[in-house]
């Protein structure tokens, strides 16, 4: 990155550190589950792989959160 372009980068990545202190900050005073709602966004489903029909057919989905 050029000498001249730094100070506008470091400015930009201190506000966006700012917001998600700010975030982080608003959720643990709402209560919010913050690791717990991390992992079920990256927590793969079977209806990530197949169907919701196959899923239907095979009675795979019994028993579980899609």
């Amino acid at each position: 990155m050029p000498a001249d372009q730094l100070d506008a980068a470091r400015a930009k990545g201190d506000l966006k550190f700012d917001f998600f202190v700010r975030q982080v900050a608003e959720s643990v005073r709402s209560g919010d589950r913050i690791l717990q709602n991390a992992i079920e966004e990256f927590v793969a489903a079977p209806s990530d792989f197949v169907s919701e029909a196959e899923l239907d057919r095979l009675g795979v989905r019994s028993g579980i959160d899609a």
